[in-house]
């Protein structure tokens, strides 16, 4: 089977979708969106590794967000992303360098 990462882009401000906090940390269901969209991921067996590319000023959020994944192995460490999209992707796919996956998705 090949070995399959998947890579969240979600370095973003979020601030076109209005309110006071990024749309990826707002709750839904009882967790932050960005979680939902992690774990589909995580919970996918041909899925090897889950990358998220985030800001770095996200960071204790994120790691308040992510305290019950942090003990799966699938949850790779985080990727500080760029000025732009096309920045904070590169950065992921050069964070995969050492140990090249067969695919990627890019969320």
């Amino acid at each position: 089977m090949p070995r399959v990462v998947a890579l969240i882009a979600a370095a973003g401000s979020g601030t076109r979708a209005g309110g006071e906090r990024n749309k990826l940390f707002r709750p839904l269901g009882g967790a932050a969106v960005l979680v939902h969209a992690a774990r589909a991921f995580l919970a996918h067996p041909a899925i090897a590794g889950v990358g998220l590319l985030v800001r770095a000023e996200d960071r204790q959020e994120l790691e308040r967000c992510f305290a019950q994944e942090a003990g799966r192995g699938k949850l790779l460490p985080w990727i500080v992303g760029g000025a732009q999209r096309q920045d904070y992707v590169y950065n992921g796919l050069a964070s995969l360098a050492a140990h090249p996956p067969d695919w990627v998705h890019v969320h």
